[in-house]
């Protein structure tokens, strides 16, 4: 099991970042199951929407928080993401 953090987050998310294609071939090898919290899944559609301002970028911050920080469960439970 893999704690994943904001960073991760959003290179995968935003194609021009950097980390884009590093962070890609990382989640896509991967065979551990990936964990996260609301909280970062709350911070990741914050830094989008603050460094991605493109239409894409808003419609993924919206999506990332209705999902994973609307649905109310306790943080501490975190979300599991299966890729």
């Amino acid at each position: 099991m893999i704690f994943v953090d904001t960073g991760a987050w959003f290179a995968v998310a935003v194609r021009n970042d950097p980390d884009h294609d590093a962070a890609m071939a990382w989640i896509e090898g991967s065979h551990d199951a990936l964990i996260t919290t609301d909280y970062v899944m709350a911070e990741t559609a914050t830094l989008i929407r603050m460094r991605d301002k493109t239409a894409r970028g808003h419609r993924l911050a919206v999506r990332l928080q209705v999902h994973f920080c609307d649905n109310r469960q306790p943080s501490w439970k975190g979300s599991s993401i299966e890729t």
